[in-house]
């Protein structure tokens, strides 16, 4: 049946190849022609397998060559993404969420050279159990004084949940610092994300200001020209844990008072505790002039469409900074 297939198929291709010749074309070279011939001759020799070929086993051919079924092969031309050592993620059956910042929440303020503790939890979302050979690694960032490694030190077993902690150390200098860490099994592999090609990231952001800025008073130094003195600032939150429907609306009732006249600059402060990487739209920021040493009180109203823990304070700049005390908030949509 094969050979009858292949004779078949050369004697059509002859043919339209000596039908070819009837149409109102120049003139062909005969060496042309026989040259045509011979290549749809080879090219029929190449398409159909021999009886003898590998390609063919039985009455089922198996694809050979690079190209299985199915496959989309892009053109020589065109450019394919392929990945690079940086882009693998070495994760295995590990797997594992983020939960919650338990201490220092991001951009949270911390006096230059004070330590501090930071702790995040996590859940072990795989399949397999955390053993103690489970570390936590410094990735990038500033170590801040930490350790290069973390020991996990316990078992966790599958949907359980854990805290990890890191001692640090604020730079002698003020500014924002980050710190960026990962969570590697007993072999050395990053946990990975559940249903994401990524690995778990541990992050901690700080703001490093110079010594009593920490709870209200002098801040980081920052003034402005014809500044008048700050001498306080506080901030109230209305309500101050809501529940209920969302968007909810928040109104922040808030004053700033000097001692002398002089240009004042304020605006309030939000850092959000949890979720993880929420941020809320700035509020707006303010210039008075201050005739005489005393206090203006100013309302924001917050609508929030999310569920949210998160502070805010109240910044002041005139001749000195001025950084309120920070006020607490919560916001549960149902």
């Amino acid at each position: 049946m094969l050979r009858f297939m292949r004779v078949l198929v050369l004697t059509l291709a002859v043919t339209l190849i000596l039908a070819a010749c009837n149409f109102p074309t120049p003139e062909a070279n005969p060496a042309e022609q026989t040259m045509m011939a011979e290549t749809v001759a080879a090219a029929i020799d190449e398409d159909v397998p021999g009886e003898d070929d590998p390609g063919e086993t039985g009455s089922n051919p198996t694809a050979t060559g690079d190209h299985q079924p199915g496959t989309v092969v892009a053109p020589e031309d065109e450019t394919t993404a392929t990945p690079t050592a940086t882009d693998e993620v070495e994760t295995g059956d590990d797997q594992a969420e983020f939960i919650a910042d338990v201490t220092i929440p991001d951009y949270s303020e911390i006096e230059t050279g004070e330590e501090f503790t930071k702790t995040w939890r996590i859940r072990n979302t795989g399949t397999t159990t955390w053993n103690a050979g489970f570390v936590l690694e410094f990735e990038k960032g500033q170590k801040m004084g930490a350790p290069t490694q973390i020991p996990l030190g316990k078992e966790v077993k599958p949907n359980q949940m854990i805290d990890i902690s890191v001692e640090f150390t604020a730079p002698d200098t003020a500014g924002e610092y980050s710190s960026y860490w990962i969570l590697k099994n007993e072999e050395g592999q990053r946990v990975g994300v559940a249903d994401q090609d990524k690995y778990l990231t541990l992050f901690t952001i700080i703001q490093a200001v110079n010594p009593g800025s920490g709870d209200g008073g002098s801040g980081g130094g920052a003034s402005i020209s014809g500044g008048a003195k700050v001498t306080g600032a506080s901030v109230t939150v209305s309500p101050k844990n809501y529940s209920g429907s969302c968007p909810a609306e928040l109104d922040f009732n808030y004053t700033v008072t000097t001692s002398n006249a002089g240009k004042v600059q304020f605006n309030l402060v939000f850092n959000v505790i949890s979720p993880n990487g929420y941020k809320f739209d700035p509020a707006p920021q303010y210039e008075v002039p201050f005739t005489s040493g005393y206090t203006v009180n100013y309302a924001y109203t917050l609508f929030s469409a999310n569920s949210v823990t998160a502070t805010v304070r109240v910044r002041a700049v005139g001749s000195n900074e001025y950084l309120s005390p920070p006020v607490e908030f919560t916001v549960n949509c149902n």
